[in-house]
């Protein structure tokens, strides 16, 4: 009698996203942001949920800020521009499923409950959906 499936798991290749999460992410990438908190790794991270296109905008400005060369400011810039492009491709295109959330104002806080100091108030984040273990609506109250 022959197996029905191979020895590899039906899992394999494919990592897990919450459908309701995913929804809001794709709401952000619409334009709308969020107020939203995260479990990942054990570690709790707040913030608002923003689209790829605000982030990689806003991080553009981040690394062109400190440049003394104007032009080498606004090739950075044009650089993470292009690169929240794809947002807008994906729109354009057939429905493709993002796998990343992208936070602006966060804030982390560890086993502990502690916030752990990021010193800027714009602090960025990217992580991968598939890595969120819970999430919740609304932002936790800064510590500072």
């Amino acid at each position: 009698m022959r197996p029905r499936h191979s020895s590899a798991s039906a899992n394999d290749g494919y990592q897990h996203k919450d459908w309701f999460l995913l929804s809001l992410v794709n709401i952000a990438n619409q334009g709308i942001p969020m107020a939203i908190t995260v479990h990942v790794s054990g570690l709790i991270i707040t913030g608002t949920l923003i689209s790829g296109t605000r982030y990689f905008s806003l991080m553009g400005k981040y690394f062109s800020k400190d440049s003394q060369d104007e032009a080498v400011a606004k090739g950075l810039e044009e650089t993470y521009r292009v690169y929240g492009e794809i947002y807008h491709q994906a729109d354009a295109n057939t429905h493709m499923d993002p796998s990343f959330l992208h936070l602006e104002h966060a804030r982390f806080y560890g086993p502990d409950n502690q916030q752990i100091p990021c010193g800027d108030e714009t602090f960025l984040w990217r992580g991968r959906l598939s890595d969120i273990s819970g999430f919740s609506l609304g932002a936790l109250p800064s510590d500072e």
